[in-house]
C-alpha cells in the first residue's frame, strides 16, 4: 500500500497553536508548522512547548519523508534527545499516523513512539508516548492544536 500521508500533511500546510500537558503534567502552549518540502518530496515539521510561565519545555525540527527504499520515516531532532532520531512508519490510517523508534515492548531500552492525529475539524494532535529501560511505556505528552495561519 502506497503511504498518503504526506500529501495529507502537505494539505495541511501552515501552522497550529493549542493546549497540551507534558509528562510531568504542566500545561504548555503548543505550536506546529508543517512547511512543503522540495516540490511535495517530504514535510517539514516544528514544534515548540512553551509552559505557562515563559519556559520552554520542548522544541524539535522534524521531517518526513521517504528514503531511498521509498519508506516514510520521521527524522526529529530535539531538545530532549542527543541527536537525531529515525523513527519508522508502523501505522497509517486516514486519521492518524504513529512512527516508532525502538520496540515498546522491549522494557530494557529507550522506545518512543510519535502520532500524528488529522482531526476532521483540520486540527492536529501530536502526541509522545515513549519509555526509559526499566521503565513502563505509556502515553507522556501531547496536544491538540487548531490552524491558525496558513500556508507558512
Amino acid at each position: 500500500m502506497k503511504s498518503e500521508l504526506i500529501s495529507k500533511l502537505i494539505a495541511r500546510t501552515g501552522k497550529f497553536s493549542g493546549r497540551g500537558v507534558n509528562h510531568e503534567g504542566q500545561a504548555f502552549e503548543g505550536e506546529l508548522a508543517l512547511t512543503p518540502l522540495l516540490r511535495g518530496k517530504g514535510i517539514h515539521l516544528s514544534f515548540k512547548a512553551t509552559g505557562d510561565g515563559g519556559r520552554i519545555f520542548h522544541e524539535e525540527t522534524t521531517t518526513i519523508a521517504p528514503n531511498h527504499m521509498g519508506e516514510i520515516g520521521l527524522y526529529n531532532l530535539n531538545t530532549n534527545m542527543p541527536g537525531l532520531t529515525h523513527h519508522r512508519l508502523i501505522e497509517e490510517s486516514a486519521k492518524k499516523a504513529i512512527f516508532a523508534f525502538g520496540d515498546r515492548a522491549d522494557s530494557k531500552s529507550f522506545r518512543e513512539e510519535i502520532s500524528l492525529e488529522l482531526h476532521l475539524d483540520g486540527s492536529i494532535g501530536y502526541k509522545y508516548a515513549w519509555g526509559l529501560p526499566g521503565g513502563e511505556f505509556a502515553d507522556r505528552s501531547g496536544a491538540l492544536m487548531a490552524q491558525v495561519e496558513e500556508k507558512c
